[in-house]
């Protein structure tokens, strides 16, 4: 899963549809009218890109550290089962 969040990020932050909603926002500086980025338009979202892949994959990873504890908290209850159960 890590490895399609910047795909999708880039995708959603490269679209001219994207250029233009930015350039409705700050102006015209961003973009010209049929989306083509500038290169402050460009600096923008590259900006833009680098902290959002961060923050999601910050959202991705916590959620991976939750399944590997969950797993290895299942496969210690699995030990502690068969130990117990042949003692018995």
């Amino acid at each position: 899963m890590p490895v399609v969040v910047p795909f999708i990020t880039f995708v959603a932050l490269a679209s001219p549809q994207a250029f233009q909603a930015t350039r409705g926002i700050f102006g015209p500086w961003v973009a010209g009218p049929e989306g083509l980025p500038s290169i402050a338009g460009l600096c923008l979202h590259a900006l833009v890109f680098l902290i959002l892949s961060w923050l999601l994959y910050r959202v991705v990873s916590t959620y991976e550290t939750r399944d590997d504890q969950d797993d290895q908290n299942t496969k210690k209850y699995q030990d502690d089962q068969f130990i117990f159960n042949r003692r018995i």
